[in-house]
């Protein structure tokens, strides 16, 4: 998450200053070609985009401290938020009901074997 927010913010910053640059220097010049103002504009989106993608990323990271701190909480017996729901739930039913493959093997018939014989009664 720190890497990903990290190349955001470069990238960010690295597409806000191609554009800042390229419309310092060629806003209003008449031998600029129309190509630089695409470029700029789209440099423009490319760093909207990142600071968006930074500021989810920045609030995905805090959400997830908070709830990594409720839980540290309720291990050592403060009871908080997310913890608290974690603690109330019923576990019960759900530990009690049977496995999927709970008695299957005893369904299974011995397959014959070649060159054996079986008893006869």
């Amino acid at each position: 998450m720190k890497v990903m927010m990290v190349f955001n913010a470069l990238n960010s910053f690295m597409a806000l200053f191609a554009a800042v640059i390229l419309y310092g220097t060629y806003l209003g010049t008449p031998e600029i070609k129309w190509s630089v103002y695409v470029g700029a504009a789209l440099c423009s989106v490319i760093a909207v985009h990142q600071m968006i993608s930074f500021a989810f990323a920045l609030e995905l990271r805090l959400r997830s401290r908070g709830i990594d701190k409720d839980l540290t909480l309720a291990t050592h017996g403060v009871e908080a938020g997310f913890a608290d729901q974690i603690e109330d739930r019923d576990t019960n039913r759900i530990l009690s009901m049977p496995s999927v493959t709970e008695d299957t093997t005893a369904m299974l018939k011995d397959a014959p074997r070649r060159g054996t014989t079986t008893p006869q009664d």
